[in-house]
């Protein structure tokens, strides 16, 4: 772990390097808005990931990772000297975990860890205080940490199976890790049904050909699911917004305000001035401190709309 940690800020600072001999684009240049090096797109060294089991790569990375458990295992089980030592190993550990706390305390920090410690930013979030960086640190090494419990409880229902009266605490415990593990994919999963309900609502409203003006606000400090879904329940609770979109990756908010004053331009501008103060406080107040980085319209036809039609029904 300390190794891929090393190797990985190394080639952070290499690509930082690189970065700063690149010269400019200015967004003047174009006339089709901003660029990608722009506030608005954000640079490829600027991504972020959620890490999660149903992102691309995520799965050979986790079966790199349980067979090269399964190869361990297997060398300690073959040497009778490493076999031995383990076995002196478990018992010490599993005296060390009844005498100083509850086993299922140990099952919920290893499931914490997999989760990239989704549930302490649960908290924080809850309590306003924004991101701590927990999916950053630990992010790149959760298909590790996934492997790792899935070996565990491989593991712990091995010793259990021959035991009966040992089956309900080896399945709560596996339920616990599961939970804690598969948290982000469900946070995840909640925004999107979230985002998409809300979407399909303002469509279902406006009837279509209707243009809609589009506003981006850039946030930093955004990390992961948790703090993906906080941002999406706080515009979700905002009325001035018809319908929004957050992206970790970039780092980007954008919602969706209705035109509703056709041929008053300068009402319009007001009141979508009024919701850009409104969502940079709100955010803000959450811990997210957002910053507009810029605007567009576009025209919504709900022609080929196959939500609006589910939705009638």
């Amino acid at each position: 772990i300390i190794s891929r940690l090393c190797r990985a800020q190394c080639g952070f600072a290499k690509g930082l390097a690189g970065a700063a001999e690149m010269p400019e684009i200015s967004s003047s240049a174009f006339s089709g808005g901003p660029v990608r090096n722009s506030p608005a797109y954000p640079s490829l060294l600027d991504k972020k990931e959620q890490y999660l089991i149903t992102d691309d790569g995520f799965g050979v990375k986790l079966a790199h990772n349980l067979l090269a458990f399964a190869l361990a295992a297997t060398v300690v089980v073959i040497v009778p000297a490493l076999h031995d030592a383990a076995i002196d190993l478990y018992g010490r550990t599993n005296e060390f975990m009844m005498t100083t706390s509850h086993r299922m305390a140990w099952w919920s920090l290893l499931g914490l860890l997999s989760s990239s410690c989704c549930a302490l930013q649960i908290i924080l979030n809850t309590l306003s205080f924004g991101c701590a960086g927990f999916n950053t640190v630990l992010g790149p090494m959760r298909p590790t940490f996934v492997a790792l419990t899935i070996a565990a409880q491989a593991a712990a229902w091995a010793v259990a199976y021959p035991r009966p009266w040992q089956w309900a605490p080896a399945a709560a415990s596996s339920a616990l890790s599961a939970v804690l593990t598969l948290l982000p994919e469900a946070v995840a999963a909640m925004t999107s049904r979230r985002e998409q309900r809300r979407r399909d609502t303002q469509q279902t409203a406006l009837g279509g050909g209707v243009k809609v003006t589009k506003l981006r606000f850039k946030l930093e400090t955004m990390g992961c699911a948790s703090c993906v879904s906080t941002v999406s329940r706080v515009l979700d609770r905002m009325a001035g917004v018809k319908a929004h979109t957050v992206k970790l990756e970039d780092g980007i908010a954008e919602i969706e305000v209705r035109n509703s004053h056709v041929n008053n331009r300068a009402r319009e501008e007001h009141e979508e001035l009024t919701v850009r103060e409104d969502v940079v406080r709100k955010l803000t107040e959450a811990g997210f401190p957002a910053s507009y980085v810029g605007s567009s319209e576009v025209t919504v036809d709900l022609s080929n709309c196959p939500n609006l039609a589910r939705m009638e029904k």
